[in-house]
């Protein structure tokens, strides 16, 4: 290859010289203007060699290079006249004698400069030779970007790259004319070959234009529409037709619909249509139609678009059965194994799993775990069989592995509407709190707004389920960029690396003949009107003559589906790549994504990792899991990277130039593990599927120990628990990253509680009635009842110390306390104290019964009672100023209850940990008497009551975990404003 040169090369011309028999000696050289000339320097006969030549004095109207007796002069610029060189000669006896040179440069009639040829032309993978301007002294500007020189100039040979076909130029400078000038040259490599893809590709999109294109379909439902059902076609590569054809029933097919603005009205539109309605996740609407309906459904300007549901992939390599007692080296690793010795199993934790198939498991190791599975239509599936789709048998194993006494729930699924199924029966009708799904799928808008990611999102936010999602295993076979169209011959071809390159490899060099080659393109055009139309095109290089080997040209600005997709069996053992045609240009910027389907693994030339997550691991409120490797830690190559895209204004946004979507993935499960099902690859059960289960059966541990937490703070807790992995404290980039999420999958220490957990309520005076509600979070009352009158205080404890906390009032020096959480007549009557005193309750001896209690204000007096009768008060001591809020808990976790106030003057909790006159224990600043009302409970189950507010104004409720200065560890709205707050243990958990 020619390398740039920092200086000016020459060329010297040597010139035959017969030395004459003269004791001195001279000569006469000519030239013209601006033209260098060689000078060899001579000397008489007769002298002795060796002999050395010695330049006395330079010429004054030129210079010369080289080195005696072999010189180049070059005149100065226009120079004409004579110039002279003095020079001696030394021979080898020490003689010295004089010469000189007299050199005429002679001026020159201008003429017609003969520029070099400046384009070029050769065929794929065949040199071309260049011949550049006629100089002595040359420098290369640029090198050519798609191919070497090689050769002497002026006489170079131009190498096209292996592949390449198009144009390419490099540029240099050559003294002509005695002046450096600048040369571009162009070649054209493959005109012939290109102009014949060029006209493959239009025939090709001449029957997409040609056929008739109803609006607002799909295309595999514009076929079934047209030809009917009984199409000729290949399963194995023809998979959205495939897809399409699977779906339907007689006369009837399941689809998924977007609706155009309002999602019930299309939904009322396709039953009056004929078909039914089997869920609406709002804009999408999963239903059943009649085919003879969808051409007057996808032209209805309520509808969108119309699509057959499509195929999951899931994420891990193919699996064989091994079976045996094998528990995954992923529990030790999350410190699960400790969990368990403490007593954290998962007990009552209802866990889902949904996944491709379960076959063989009850020959796994699954029997005492599971509950019940289902198959693709909800029925038992039956696990008896051979069957080889065991992948979710081992997701399964991995979830029991990690909590053992959990209750598992699978059901399989293929497609989408599947999905929908699932995740609404396993939400809704089983009601789990944790749902694992290492599935995905590749045609997604990859901001969390496709349907599975919305389907999966629902069931976070509507059933506070976690949802944990495999987050993919893209990571080196997937393309994402913003549309970049290039001009070559009379088309549009995407630059795949937004400069030049229109085409992308198949990065594993020469693909085997029969391998599945699956690719989908997918880009930011996703609601009506649809202004772009894209097509995919997979070629086979043979030879530097491309053939096309598949193609597709829907015409998505009629369908409203942007996405093509290609699919073959690669015919014979060579080159394969992608090419991208612009048929429409959009009028806004396109973000474009490209996914593998079939083989992960099978990376591209031009790759982009970020935004790799595979749907629906892209949602908001997902739980998305990385992958790493269980002995070393280290991320697995093929793990997804995010974050979800976000998209700008005019439609196209870089998801990772520092404004990305969704952080994706969260935390980074464990791969390479054992189970009694195990991979072919290596013996063990890799990809992103392995990484979720294991997080899946962790957050049913946190969530079995912590039965009152949210979602939110189930997730939160693994989230900060990853810091302290003995695998490392913040893996990747500072702080959560794109890699590794939060980091390591972490337990920690195992929960030493054996308490249950106090959540709120409220006594509402509008109504008579009170709010239960079991869960630390917004939502609706889990229990509701009429009790008591607008007049009385209502109070709460274990008045019967079953475990179980109940309702009580207080009015007129009587307590009217029941031992269940219902309407009707009270269980204990119990007459104490004053109409103007303050109810208390709590356990003041430590024997597991709360008793009653009175704060008098006027005088700042406790009057404690050991027994729910009536009589005089067992303790009675002063604490606290007059007019004081009392509060009662067990501050140190001994077992008895003790007291304290909030005082209004400074905002401050003063707990004391005896019931006796003497200095608080404890001072706290929480909170504002002026606008929320003191609320005490064990809020996490350790045994300890710690102290909360409810802020009147707003209903919002904050919680503190520990007795301390702080902000609130939960924190939510529950009720309405200016309600009576009531806290216990409700439902015994």
């Amino acid at each position: 290859m020619i390398k740039r040169l920092r200086s000016f090369f020459f060329v010297l011309l040597v010139l035959s010289v017969s030395v004459p028999l003269l004791a001195q000696t001279s000569s006469v050289v000519t030239t013209t203007a601006n033209t260098p000339t060689s000078i060899v320097l001579t000397a008489p006969e007769g002298l002795a060699a060796p002999l050395n030549f010695v330049v006395d004095a330079a010429p004054q109207s030129g210079r010369l290079t080289g080195e005696a007796p072999n010189l180049f002069y070059i005149p100065n610029q226009d120079f004409t006249g004579t110039d002279t060189i003095a020079y001696s000669i030394i021979d080898a006896s020490g003689s010295v004698t004089s010469a000189t040179v007299t050199i005429t440069v002679e001026a020159t009639e201008e003429q017609d400069i003969v520029l070099p040829e400046a384009t070029f032309s050769t065929q794929a993978e065949t040199d071309v030779n260049v011949t550049l301007a006629q100089s002595n002294s040359f420098e290369i500007l640029t090198e050519p970007q798609h191919g070497s020189l090689s050769g002497q100039v002026p006489n170079l040979v131009y190498t096209p790259d292996t592949f390449f076909m198009g144009t390419d130029t490099f540029s240099y400078q050559a003294l002509v004319d005695g002046e450096i000038q600048t040369f571009d040259i162009t070649i054209e490599v493959g005109a012939e070959a290109l102009q014949s893809m060029a006209d493959a590709r239009r025939a090709a999109k001449e029957e997409s234009l040609n056929a008739v294109n109803l609006t607002g379909l799909s295309p595999e439902l514009n076929r079934i529409v047209l030809e009917g059902v009984d199409i000729d076609y290949e399963p194995r590569t023809d998979l959205e037709l495939a897809d399409a054809l699977s779906q339907v029933d007689g006369d009837l097919i399941d689809v998924i619909i977007t609706a155009q603005g309002d999602a019930d009205m299309a939904a009322l539109m396709i039953e009056n249509s004929g078909g039914t309605v089997r869920h609406v996740y709002a804009p999408y609407i999963v239903a059943t139609v009649p085919i003879g309906q969808l051409a007057s459904l996808g032209a209805d300007t309520a509808i969108d678009n119309i699509r057959a549901p499509r195929a999951g992939t899931i994420l891990d390599p193919e699996l064989e059965p091994q079976y045996g007692p094998i528990t995954s080296s992923g529990v030790n690793a999350s410190n699960a194994n400790y969990w368990h010795l403490a007593g954290h199993t998962g007990v009552g934790v209802k866990v889902g799993v949904v996944d491709g198939g379960f076959d063989r498991w009850r020959n796994s190791n699954l029997i005492g775990c599971v509950v019940e599975m289902r198959d693709f239509n909800g029925n038992p599936y039956d696990g008896t069989t051979n069957g080889t789709d065991v992948h979710g048998t081992a997701v399964s194993e991995i979830i029991c592995d990690m909590a053992p006494n959990a209750d598992v729930y699978g059901y399989a699924v293929m497609y989408e509407d599947d999905f929908a199924d699932a995740v609404n029966y396993l939400a809704k009708t089983v009601g789990v709190k944790v749902i694992n799904a290492s599935i995905g799928w590749i045609f997604h808008r990859g901001d969390g707004a496709d349907f599975v990611s919305t389907v999966a999102n629902s069931a976070v936010t509507d059933d506070d389920v976690v949802f944990v999602i495999s987050a993919g295993n893209y990571y080196l076979s997937h393309y994402e960029g913003t549309l970049t169209p290039i001009t070559v011959g009379e088309d549009k071809l995407h630059a795949f690396n937004g400069a030049s390159d229109w085409t992308n490899d198949i990065e594993i060099g020469q693909v085997p003949a029969g391998y599945v080659i699956c690719q989908g393109l997918v880009w930011n055009d996703w609601a009506s009107p649809y202004t772009t139309d894209l097509d995919l095109y997979l070629y086979r290089y043979n030879g530097g003559s491309p053939v096309i080997v598949d193609y597709s040209t829907g015409i998505n600005t009629s369908s409203g589906n942007p996405y093509e997709s290609v699919c073959a069996n690669a015919p014979v053992t060579d080159y394969y790549y992608y090419v991208i045609e612009e048929w429409t240009p959009s009028d806004h910027t396109l973000w474009l994504q490209m996914f593998n389907r079939a083989n992960g693994w099978m990376g591209l030339q031009h790759d982009y990792a970020y935004s790799s997550n595979s749907a629906p691991s892209t949602g908001r409120y997902v739980y998305s899991a990385a992958a790493v490797d269980v002995n070393s830690g280290n991320i697995e190559s093929y793990s997804s990277s995010g974050p979800a895209n976000v998209y700008s204004a005019d439609g196209g946004l870089n998801p990772f130039s520092g404004s990305g979507g969704y952080l994706h993935p969260l935390l980074s499960g464990y791969a390479n593990v054992d189970t009694s099902i195990d991979s072919v690859y290596g013996g063990q059960f890799n990809g992103t599927s392995s990484a979720a289960p294991h997080i899946a059966g962790a957050m049913a541990l946190v969530r079995g120990a912590y039965p009152y937490y949210t979602h939110t703070n189930a997730e939160a807790f693994l989230s900060n628990r990853a810091l302290s992995s003995p695998f490392g404290y913040d893996p990747g980039a500072s702080g959560p990253d794109t890699r590794f999420g939060n980091g390591y999958l972490w337990l920690g220490s195992a929960p030493a509680h054996t308490c249950d957990v106090d959540t709120v309520g409220i006594f509402r005076d509008s109504d008579n009635s009170w709010y239960l509600r079991n869960s630390h979070s917004s939502g609706f009352a889990d229990a509701v009842f009429a009790y008591g009158t607008p007049a009385d205080i209502g109070i709460s404890g274990d008045w019967d110390g079953d475990g179980d906390d109940s309702i009580g009032i207080f009015r007129n020096g009587n307590f009217y306390l029941k031992n269940s959480n219902e309407t009707g007549y009270a269980d204990i009557v119990v007459t104490f104290g004053a109409a103007t005193d303050i109810p208390v309750a709590g356990d003041w001896n430590g024997d597991g019964t709360d008793t009653v209690g009175l704060y008098r204000p006027s005088t700042g007096t406790w009057m404690l009672r050991n027994s729910n009768t009536s009589g005089a008060p067992d303790l009675v001591f002063s604490f606290g100023l007059l007019n004081e809020t009392p509060v009662v808990g067990d501050w140190d976790g001994d077992g008895v209850d003790t007291i304290g106030i909030f005082r209004f003057s400074d905002s401050t909790w003063y707990l004391r940990n005896s019931n006796s006159a003497g200095y608080a224990d404890m001072s706290i600043l929480f909170g504002n008497p002026a606008s929320d009302t003191p609320i005490v409970g064990d809020w996490n189950g350790d045994c300890i009551d710690t102290i909360g507010l409810y802020r009147r104004t707003g209903a919002t409720w904050f919680v503190r975990n520990n007795n301390s200065t702080g902000i609130a560890d939960l924190a939510y709205g529950y009720g309405l404003s200016n309600e009576t707050p009531v806290s216990g243990d409700w439902d015994g958990n």
